[in-house]
């Protein structure tokens, strides 16, 4: 038997025995061998991951796939999200399978857009409550949010200033305002 854990698993085992004197000392006992992945993939495994959702995708196609993963809050599910997105837009289009510009589009228009506000999202709730008389930041309006945008072109070649910009972003959004008319 194996049993597939994330890290977390240890932390809420810890809570549970804390709360309940539960002895966790025969489950430990019967752990066999404990190998812990990494954190994070060569990019190699990741173009592997993007080839295995888009198996005739083409070279331009898997490397996005593979960068975007690697920015992505989401990280390998945002190479399956992405490429279920290209597979809609490539069927409304009366094709089969997507393309480059299926992946493109899925991209900008979708995995971004729905990877930043997830990210802001996970930032709110984790953020500590304000004290009443702090003041409030002004934030954006709808009209406002609505002209901003922010596209990094995700190449190797970009892939650092692309990292540090959507890091920054996913990290404090309001505060960026990048605008780019190179889009992947």
């Amino acid at each position: 038997m194996a049993l597939l854990v994330t890290p977390q698993f240890f932390n809420t085992q810890s809570d549970y025995v804390n709360k309940s004197g539960w002895a966790a000392a025969q489950f430990m006992g019967r752990i066999e061998k404990y190998v812990s992945l990494p954190e994070t993939l060569p990019v190699a495994d990741l173009e592997k991951v993007a080839r295995a959702w888009l198996p005739n995708g083409d070279k331009r196609s898997i490397e996005v796939l593979a960068d975007f993963a690697a920015l992505s809050q989401k990280y390998l599910a945002a190479i399956e999200h992405t490429v279920k997105q290209a597979i809609y837009l490539a069927r409304q289009a009366g094709r089969e399978t997507p393309d480059w510009t299926d992946i493109k589009t899925a991209v900008k228009t979708g995995s971004m857009p729905a990877d930043a506000a997830l990210s802001a999202a996970i930032g709110r709730a984790a953020a500590p409550p304000r004290a009443a008389s702090s003041p409030q930041p002004t934030r954006a309006t709808s009209a406002e949010r609505s002209r901003i945008i922010f596209f990094a072109p995700i190449f190797r070649r970009a892939l650092p200033a692309t990292l540090m910009l959507w890091k920054s972003y996913k990290t404090n959004p309001d505060k960026i305002n990048v605008r780019s008319t190179t889009l992947i």
